[in-house]
């Protein structure tokens, strides 16, 4: 048996000009070291007269942990690729982990193990970030997070708990969420105890924590979380499910939220039940833990019921069943646990004045802890007093109420001011939100807000530098909201999430690493986002002010939002939002939202709609004279005619798009334009330009970092050499293009090469690797609601079917590519029907 003491054994790989690079990885991982955590090694421990080789293949041999550090020096060298590929060897078998560390910029994720993860956490390599210290410090807790995990299932293998040792504290990834406890968490001792015999291997995975608001609910499942973590290593997530609000979080966006933790990029499908699937999937044979706190009922969770292996703890106000439902009912603390934690948070008070106060409080954690911060905040307060004046208050309004209503009133004038104003927030929010709210100075909002936490009427996320208020304490701050002053505190807050989408659009729009970073933001933001566009629309009839917020706010964040929203939310946003923009006299503005509108259609198979849409949006750009507009609508128009099968006219509309964008220097624009008119041409089957079009988008969007652009480019150019019949090429490209969209999470992207890679294998005379590739495209298009490549896969496996015989199957599958022809009005409709009857008279005539 392996004792809980035994180092971790950790390979670094690099180059010897990145020695400096080493040493500063090797001092950042000192303190693991120095624990008896980790075992590093690297080739500069060889001494004198030793065997480099032999160390270095026997050392990477027993390593669970292999850090590459990568650069421009170490893909050049031919020894590091070979220790590179022993390595990947080892993580392939699961007998290792490679995690590679980019130090400097290069063309990484060309190399065999383009496919991982790479840290820094954000993919930005470590000479690219402002603060390299920083960067230093991310690649650090990143390696500490794979230490523990490796450690945490060394020792499950050999039937121990985790070491306590090897728990290191880690930064919150979009994989590992879960908030800390409170640290003044008391009690409950035997309702845990009860919960974890009951969720033992081969027990329970559903678990509820239900009672009265304030009673502790959501810090007792914090605390069972975190003790059950390390057995639910792939993900540990939660999430706000809003029930006690007006607008609970709906089935589809948690689903889409915990989609989007393991793959950023993947896009979502419009029907519920396609996105059900899709989060099933994604979660099936994952250790994955979700948190899932405030719960309307029955009918939001049972959507979101796991596949086995995982566990769900939910928390609600509302009591229901579900089969398989280890449910815990919670009330409040008893005597002595309330006391005990009354005296935690506030020591002075003596035992007596606490078992008062618990009392009066009604032994409700919230309104314990609450009551207690404020004696231990209020030096000069008498105990005494401050609970007589808590009975006094008792007698006239709720219990929490009273409590909160006490400690507010004893804040200084800045303070009570700003509390209630920060109810307006729907969740979490970081100080420059809350100055912004406040109408203060950041500086000053931070004072006041550490004021708040200070008396527990804010609660304050260390990993994630951000404060969030109690629902409960949220409905009464809003209550006490002056009805004068609500208005402009309201209009704040929109105006504050407009900067927030405007930045996080403009870091996805310069690509490369910046692109994660503007969605991580979007990410962070998405609730309070939502909340500022669904204030702005609910008052775009009543005032200018609101109007103009709601015109701007979908197009401040449309290339965030086109990737996170479903057509129907967008089509929703962006028809409130042409519709004010109209009002107001905003031309512009009013064009691009029906652009916008367009797009969504196409999404959703109306492309009529969409060419009705972008044509009326192109008369207003041409009319102002905008030109970059101009040429995205020119862009939109096309695509809606090439998926109609009318590809002369898509390529007359695309090259006038190209030259405007040529003319205004716009080099995203054009690489769209070359992208479309290279598919217009292959829909022609006119090889050569389409590929001169896709070797073009290819260089421009390297040049602009835009690795989307890139794996569609070469996508392109592989579609075009299976067309030549120079299919290893093909392949190649296509696998390129494959590495990009899986390193990126884009499904849709991901897909099509597959098909691609299915053209090319049956051309190259294996019809079983077509079909597989043709399975897998089929299976994510589903996933994602993407009929149009969900159609083109059963075309191409049909053309398989026939070759090899098999006329049956053949017939069926090319049959729902005709049906999705007729449902969109293609204009190869005919042929490819004709094409269907014949095999069915085939089929006929060999019945006879």
């Amino acid at each position: 048996m392996v004792a809980k003491s035994t180092p971790v054994d950790v390979f670094i790989s690099y180059a010897p000009t990145d020695a400096r690079h080493r040493d500063e990885l090797e001092r950042r991982l000192a303190v693991l070291q120095r624990h008896g955590t980790i075992r590093p090694w690297h080739q500069g421990h060889v001494g004198a007269g030793e065997d480099k080789v032999r160390q270095t293949v026997g050392r990477l041999e027993a390593a669970e942990i292999i850090v590459l550090l990568v650069s421009v020096d170490y893909l050049a060298a031919d020894l590091y690729w070979n220790e590179m590929e022993q390595a990947l060897s080892r993580h392939d078998a699961a007998n290792a982990q490679v995690i590679p560390v980019l130090v400097e910029a290069c063309d990484w994720d060309l190399a065999p193990f383009g496919r991982l993860k790479p840290l820094p956490s954000d993919g930005r390599p470590v000479t690219s970030w402002p603060n390299q210290s920083e960067a230093w410090a991310d690649v650090a807790r990143g390696i500490r997070l794979a230490v523990e995990e490796r450690a945490d299932a060394r020792h499950r293998r050999h039937g121990q708990a985790p070491s306590a040792r090897h728990k290191i504290t880690t930064h919150r990834t979009a994989l590992h969420q879960l908030r800390a406890p409170p640290g003044d968490f008391t009690g409950r001792a035997e309702e845990l105890a009860r919960l974890r015999a009951k969720l033992g291997p081969g027990g329970a995975t559903l678990v509820s924590l239900t009672g009265q608001g304030g009673v502790g609910k959501t810090a007792l499942a914090l605390k069972l979380a975190q003790a059950l973590a390390p057995d639910y290593p792939d993900a540990q997530i939660e999430i706000d499910l809003r029930g006690a609000s007006r607008e609970p979080l709906a089935a589809a966006a948690v689903m889409a939220r915990v989609v989007r933790a393991f793959e950023p990029e993947a896009k979502l499908p419009e029907n519920e039940d396609e996105l059900g699937t899709l989060y099933r999937s994604i979660l099936q044979d994952k250790r994955a833990l979700l948190l899932l706190d405030d719960a309307r009922g029955r009918e939001q969770i049972e959507p979101l019921l796991p596949p086995p292996g995982c566990l769900l703890i939910m928390t609600s106000r509302q009591h229901f069943t579900l089969a398989g439902l280890c449910a815990q009912r919670l009330g409040c603390l008893d005597p002595a646990d309330a006391i005990a934690l009354v005296r935690g948070v506030a020591p002075r008070i003596d035992e007596a004045a606490a078992a008062e106060l618990a009392a009066l409080c009604g032994y409700l954690p919230l309104a314990l802890r609450t009551a207690a911060a404020t004696l231990a905040d209020q030096v000069a307060l008498p105990t005494a007093r401050y609970i007589e004046r808590l009975r006094l208050t008792q007698e006239r309004q709720q219990l929490v109420t009273a409590v909160l209503a006490s400690s507010v009133e004893l804040l200084e004038d800045p303070a009570r001011a700003l509390w209630p104003r920060l109810g307006v927030f729907s969740g979490s929010f970081e100080a420059t939100a809350a100055a912004r709210v406040g109408g203060l100075d950041e500086g000053a909002a931070v004072d006041l807000t550490s004021e708040l936490v200070r008396r527990s009427l804010l609660e304050w996320d260390e990993a994630t530098a951000r404060y969030r208020m109690h629902d409960l304490a949220r409905e009464y701050a809003r209550s006490r909201l002056d009805a004068g002053d609500r208005g402009a505190v309201e209009a704040r807050f929109a105006e504050h999430f407009l900067l927030v989408l405007r930045e996080a659009d403009s870091l996805y729009e310069r690509g490369g690493e910046s692109m994660m970073r503007g969605l991580a933001l979007f990410e962070r933001e998405w609730g309070n986002v939502n909340a500022a566009q669904e204030w702005a629309s609910s008052r775009a009839a009543q005032d200018d002010a609101s109007a103009r917020l709601c015109a701007e706010l979908p197009l401040a964040g449309r290339r965030c939002l086109a990737l996170r929203q479903l057509p129907a939310e967008r089509i929703r946003w962006h028809t409130a939002g042409a519709e004010a923009a109209r009002r107001l006299g905003l031309r512009a503005e009013e064009a691009y939202h029906l652009g916008l509108l367009g797009s969504a259609y196409v999404e959703i198979g109306d492309l009529r709609r969409t060419i009705a849409l972008s044509e009326q949006a192109l008369s207003i750009l041409v009319q102002i004279g905008d030109r970059r507009g101009e040429g995205e609508m020119l862009c939109n128009l096309g695509n809606a005619y090439a998926r109609l099968g009318e590809a002369r006219e898509a390529i007359r509309l695309h090259w006038r798009a190209l030259r405007i964008f040529v003319d205004i220097g716009d080099r995203r624009g054009e690489a769209s334009a070359l992208s479309s008119l290279g598919g217009a041409h292959a829909a022609l089957d006119d090889t050569q330009p389409a590929i001169s079009f896709y070797e073009r988008q290819l260089a421009v969007t390297r040049e602009l970092g835009d690795r989307r652009g890139e794996g569609n480019a070469l996508s392109g150019l592989g579609s075009m050499y299976v067309l030549r019949g120079e299919l290893d090429e093909a392949v190649a490209l296509c696998e390129r293009a494959l590495r990009v969209f899986r390193a990126l999470g884009d499904r849709s992207g991901e897909a099509e090469a597959l098909g691609i890679l299915g053209n090319a294998h049956a051309g190259l005379g294996d019809p079983l690797l077509a079909i597989e590739h043709y399975d897998r495209q089929m299976a994510i298009a589903c996933e994602i609601g993407d009929r149009e490549a969900e159609a083109a896969s059963s075309w191409n496996m049909g053309i398989v079917y026939e070759a090899l015989g098999n006329i049956p199957r053949a017939a069926g599958a090319m049959r729902n590519y005709v049906e999705y022809l007729r449902s969109i009005g293609h204009t190869a409709l005919q042929q490819h029907e004709a094409h269907v009857n014949r095999l069915r008279a085939r089929l006929g005539r060999s019945a006879r």
